[in-house]
């Protein structure tokens, strides 16, 4: 699980390069224009070796793919947020979340706590 705030899409996309084809499904909340969240999913299909996808409502969520939420919208799997990483960290997922040092913003990563 991943969640970014300001300066987020240069961060993602470090992380993604760097993803083997067979990773667990991401799922990504960046806080985005509507304009620029399908692009940017675009483009991160391009560059990397994930099958990476604007988020649709009712899609499976499958290894080796990543799911990036609609600039407009919300997404939700099971819980949203920083509470959802919260538990996915506390399961044993690898989570990822920019430090108070190289945050724009710090609210969001500082609430995944």
């Amino acid at each position: 699980m991943r969640g970014a705030s300001t300066g987020g899409t240069e961060a993602i996309e470090e992380v993604l390069v760097r993803m083997p084809p067979d990773s667990p499904a991401i799922v990504i909340t960046q806080h985005i224009p509507r304009a620029f969240s399908g692009p940017f999913a675009a483009r991160m299909n391009a560059n990397c070796q994930l099958t990476v996808y604007e988020a649709k409502d009712g899609q499976p969520i499958l290894p080796g793919h990543v799911y990036i939420a609609p600039g407009d919208q919300h997404l939700l799997v099971v819980r949203d947020g920083a509470e959802g990483m919260k538990d996915a960290r506390d399961a044993g997922a690898p989570c990822i979340a920019p430090d108070e040092a190289t945050s724009v913003v710090r609210g969001m990563p500082g609430a995944a706590r």
